[in-house]
């Protein structure tokens, strides 16, 4: 019994989450290995990854997974692939008072960090549920609340005003883990990126179209390539995502078909939301392990622009919500006394780091 307590100690002490992911069986492909200190799961046979299934591990967190049998190729991440430092900066004087700058005024080759502020909260559409994709449209909020229940009654989205006043809600949707949201403009459409499933292994690749005026699934289906969180650019007529632990980004044209992959330097946060715009990709990962909450910009070609840390930030980081005019926000957990309430939406202004 003192045996399995601690394996049990040790695997919620290296998994550092609650959420409970199953990862799929159809694939003889093993993930990489797990350290304390790297984060990683290392199975070497079928068997594993079927007793791997049954811990609480995120998705996220694990820097592989199999891929499902209907995949083209191997989605498999080196176990000692390069990792960002994440080391949190020393503070400008300044940090959180006068000065700093807005989103549209950021320079590439300038070091940057963020200071996040508060604006509203979105109340959970029911109990026992937690927030998970957050968008605003310009004018409204857009949230969407994930419980483990039967597909069919999974998930709820919530449409709040501009103070975070509950409008309305969706019936019950089989939308997945439903881990981010993105506005389409042309199609008046919210995009939903599945991520996981405790019960579906093509979830790490659906997606459903979600009609912003009945809040009903209009289109839903799997594409070739993974994500765990999904991003448009009404200026650019494209989209952007991220597979797995964010080593790949993935460019699609305005009607969400493939145009290329990127490898990046993979990031020991929490991947999370992604959010597009003219300039590139941006990318929201909690922190996590140590390493601090922080923000990313790739440009359409895959370089990275900024990285920008939020060493202050405490909550668990879960999408961006709107960029727009020198304005960010992005959406975190909400949580007292050990339950999710909702989500909290922050501004963020950013301040130069002395070089």
């Amino acid at each position: 019994m003192k045996k399995r307590f601690a394996s049990i100690l040790l695997v919620l002490f290296l998994a550092g989450c609650t959420e409970t992911v199953i990862l799929p069986e159809s694939s003889s492909e093993a993930v990489s290995s797990i350290s304390a200190s790297s984060g990683t799961i290392s199975i070497s046979s079928q068997e594993a990854i079927s007793s791997a299934a049954s811990s609480p591990v995120s998705s996220q967190e694990v820097s592989s997974v199999p891929v499902p049998s209907q995949a083209t190729s191997s989605v498999v991440i080196p176990p000692e692939a390069p990792c960002s430092a994440n080391v949190a900066p020393t503070l400008p004087s300044n940090f959180g008072k006068e000065g700093g700058v807005t989103v549209d005024q950021l320079k590439v080759g300038t070091k940057y960090v963020g200071y996040a502020e508060k604006l509203c909260s979105l109340p959970n559409a029911a109990t026992q549920t937690r927030p998970q994709g957050v968008v605003f449209d310009g004018s409204r909020f857009y949230m969407t609340n994930f419980s483990n229940d039967k597909p069919e009654s999974r998930v709820i989205l919530s449409v709040f005003d501009d103070k975070g006043n509950l409008i309305r809600t969706s019936e019950k949707l089989d939308l997945d883990h439903a881990n981010s949201l993105t506005y389409v403009p042309k199609k008046n459409a919210l995009y939903v990126a599945s991520c996981q499933s405790n019960d579906d292994e093509a979830a790490y690749y659906r997606y459903s179209v979600i009609d912003i005026e009945s809040l009903t699934i209009v289109e839903q289906a799997e594409k070739e390539k993974p994500f765990f969180a999904l991003g448009y650019s009404s200026e650019k007529d494209m989209f952007g995502s991220g597979q797995w632990s964010g080593g790949t980004l993935d460019i699609w044209d305005g009607d969400f078909n493939h145009i290329t992959s990127v490898n990046v330097l993979t990031h020991g946060t929490l991947s999370q939301g992604v959010y597009c715009t003219d300039e590139g990709i941006w990318f929201i990962r909690s922190h996590q392990k140590g390493y601090v909450t922080e923000l990313l910009l790739y440009d359409w070609e895959g370089h990275l622009l900024h990285e920008i840390l939020l060493p202050e930030f405490a909550e668990e980081a879960e999408d961006i919500v709107y960029i727009q005019d020198g304005t960010f926000w992005f959406a975190s957990k909400w949580t007292e006394r050990f339950m999710a309430q909702g989500a909290n939406i922050w501004s963020v202004k950013f301040y130069e780091l002395e070089q």
